[in-house]
């Protein structure tokens, strides 16, 4: 038996965020290009960079297999084309916004081992076994019933088997009766 399990919750508002970067990178494309007609020393660089935005953004929005280069790309392409257009507190606003979707955009992993569950996401939290009332994990869904009434309940990325989850609830069981 393991003394310790750890395992990856998908983040579920991946797809939102995903949806929302690209939303981002068409209004600023939009802008860059609305600058780039006022600004004519830079017209033919800022008109390439904003088509490439485009199809990165229509690439992402109807293709199945978008990943999140394809995002980084578009963030890069944007943070540079307001560079160009000497707008940089707009290019170090979108960077910040690009590091901030990539935190967002992490998977969470909880980590349960003899002394404590510890959860490493945007803000890791750590719990003892007392602050514990029933852990369970059930068909792939996780569900951590805490004393103060608060319920952590999540599907696993991992695909375990029946024994293997049979052993991990009675690592649990025998944690809480102690």
């Amino acid at each position: 038996m393991p003394v310790s399990y750890t395992f990856s919750i998908t983040n579920t508002r991946k797809k939102q965020i995903w949806l929302l970067a690209c939303g981002l990178l068409l209004i600023n494309s939009l802008l860059i290009l609305f600058f780039a007609l006022h600004n004519p020393s830079n017209y033919k660089i800022l008109f390439v960079n904003t088509a490439i935005i485009f199809l990165i953004v229509f690439y992402n929005l109807f293709s199945k297999r978008a990943t999140i280069d394809t995002y980084r790309l578009g963030y890069f392409l944007v943070a540079i084309a307001w560079i160009k257009l000497d707008y940089y507190w707009l290019a170090i606003l979108f960077s910040i916004l690009f590091f901030l979707g990539e935190i967002l955009t992490k998977d969470t992993t909880v980590f349960i081992n003899k002394t404590d569950i510890s959860f490493k996401n945007l803000y890791p939290k750590k719990y003892n076994w007392q602050s514990i009332k029933n852990i369970i994990l059930k068909d792939g869904l996780l569900t951590i019933d805490f004393k103060n009434n608060k319920i952590f309940q999540s599907e696993i990325a991992e695909k375990i088997s029946l024994t293997e989850e049979n052993e991990f609830n009675d690592f649990c069981k025998k944690k809480l009766v102690v």
